[in-house]
């Protein structure tokens, strides 16, 4: 197994992460009302670094390890689930675009003084259809989470000659993610919603952008032009480190708000609740659980990025494995916060009680296509040597 090496940059991103929690956690009531992140969290979030964890040193990224990765993303979730939800994306899609895009296109993302922010769906709902000037995008997506920060927007589509559609290699259809500029997007304000309503995840549309080449990405083409070996992995494998570090902050912070209830008593009940054995039963489990999913997550990154480095493609069982990792951390982070909820009583019910947000949004990116049970599924097709 190829030796792993964490990031030089390890001790500052934890260090910033854990620094601007206080801020981001601040205006995490500002987000919800405002229904998109608060400029200060955005804010303190570059300035702090984090959003260049994910890209390659070659554009000035941090390059971090996805351990690493995993423990930023893991720290602002227990600050505030919105932040890290927009981190997580915008730091993921300009780290998987800033590994493969050519010149112009590398040029235009990561030639600007701001750093670049990017938001976007991947699923195919536009069309790109070739022309004599380039490619011709449009359509309408949803789920662009934390478009309103965003410079790039990514929009994933099938390829059009003409009225026919492109097919790769496989004899499937030819799906690329299209790389627009914000200023040619219209975000439409569809975003209300019960939870992670302070990311701005909002429908938006592309009416006829002309794209050149470099601005389409094969969402499945194996390898990366820089990067180390995790940045060569496919797009869907990528991002997998932010969805799980999501799901551990949120059932650590859950954990950690139970664990600070002392001798608050329900009404009615008149030993308080830490003393109660039922309440200590399922908060003995529960950490268990949760430092289970922790490991498990851990592990599963190690073993594919060991793969990933010793320059092999890793195997399905793998792939399999790290997804079913994070979807399981995701069910113990609603676990989690379901217990918090009910265990604090009718103060959870107020929005400025995180408890009640913290649930709301665990809920919400449950529903995620990424972390969906189909995931258990497969790993278990595999098992019996299904492909």
């Amino acid at each position: 197994m190829s030796t792993l090496v964490s990031s030089p940059h390890r001790a500052r991103l934890l260090a910033a992460a854990r620094e601007i929690g206080p801020i981001v956690e601040k205006y995490a009531g500002e987000s919800e009302r405002e229904r998109r992140l608060a400029v200060p969290a955005v804010e303190a979030m570059l300035d702090a670094g984090l959003f260049q964890c994910a890209t390659p040193r070659d554009l000035n990224g941090s390059a971090a390890d996805p351990l690493t990765q995993l423990e930023v993303f893991e720290t602002v979730a227990a600050a505030d689930t919105a932040a890290a939800w927009n981190l997580m994306n915008g730091t993921l899609i300009t780290g998987f675009l800033g590994s493969r895009l050519e010149l112009p296109a590398l040029d235009a993302v990561f030639g600007a003084e701001a750093w670049p922010i990017s938001a976007g769906h991947t699923a195919p709902l536009g069309r790109a259809a070739s022309s004599d000037d380039g490619y011709r995008l449009a359509g309408r997506w949803r789920f662009g989470s934390g478009i309103h920060q965003a410079a790039w927007v990514i929009a994933g589509c099938h390829v059009y000659d003409g009225e026919v559609p492109r097919t790769n290699a496989s004899g499937n259809p030819q799906r690329w993610l299209g790389v627009v500029p914000i200023a040619a997007v219209s975000i439409e304000d569809t975003w209300h919603v019960a939870g992670l309503r302070g990311t701005g995840s909002c429908d938006y549309t592309i009416d006829d952008h002309v794209l050149g080449d470099s601005f389409l990405v094969d969402l499945f083409a194996p390898g990366a032009l820089r990067g180390g070996g995790w940045w060569h992995l496919p797009f869907v494998n990528f991002v997998q480190v932010g969805h799980a570090g999501f799901a551990l902050g949120v059932a650590r912070r859950c954990l950690d708000e139970v664990r600070a209830i002392g001798d608050r008593r329900r009404t009615g009940v008149t030993s308080a609740q830490s003393e109660r054995e039922s309440v200590q039963l399922v908060l003995g489990r529960l950490m268990a659980e949760q430092e289970a999913a922790r490991l498990l997550v851990q592990d599963a990154i190690r073993v594919v990025w060991a793969t990933a480095e010793a320059g092999r493609a890793p195997a399905r069982g793998q792939v399999l494995r790290l997804r079913v990792a994070m979807i399981h951390a995701t069910e113990v982070a609603v676990a989690c916060a379901q217990f918090a909820f009910g265990l604090i009583g009718a103060s959870s019910l107020f929005e400025d009680s995180p408890i009640q947000r913290f649930l709301r949004d665990a809920l919400a990116a449950q529903q995620h296509a990424v972390v969906s049970d189909a995931g258990y599924v497969d790993y278990g097709r595999f098992a019996f040597g299904g492909e």
